[in-house]
């Protein structure tokens, strides 16, 4: 089963300003389309989305998804600013994170990989992580 990303305006992968993005104008959520219904996700409830070669498969507590678009297209439509890549392969919900060690994350009992281009990415989320050891959140 695909599921396709459908904007509101129904142009995927048209949409190139924040304004634009289906999360701002359906505050929070998007919808997918399965079969013939589209299906409302709040984005609050993605842990991640994982590249499936020329798809994506997206994550939820209740269930996943594959999308008929690459991570790429995703990570351009849906511009919130918690919704972050942190690796070639995978999009996360930054406010899934459980816990996180050198190269890895843990998301629901899940290790995701931690890639070197993106630890700056994490960096700018936990800046004081390296000098005092105690993240406030």
């Amino acid at each position: 089963m695909y599921i396709e990303l459908v904007p509101p305006n129904g142009l995927p992968g048209k949409l190139d300003s924040k304004e634009d993005s289906p999360c701002s104008i359906l505050q929070g959520a998007i919808f997918v389309k399965n079969d013939h219904v589209y299906e409302k996700v709040a984005v609050s409830d993605i842990l991640w989305i994982k590249a499936h070669g020329a798809y994506c498969k997206l994550t939820t507590l209740k269930k996943e998804m594959l999308l008929c678009i690459n991570l790429s297209t995703f990570e351009k439509l849906v511009k919130v600013p918690y919704i972050v890549r942190i690796h070639r392969s995978y999009i996360i919900n930054l406010h899934k994170i459980e816990a996180f060690e050198a190269n890895y994350l843990h998301i629901q009992g899940e290790l995701i990989p931690l890639g070197r281009k993106y630890k700056d990415c994490l960096a700018r989320v936990f800046p004081y992580i390296e000098k005092t050891g105690v993240i406030i959140c």
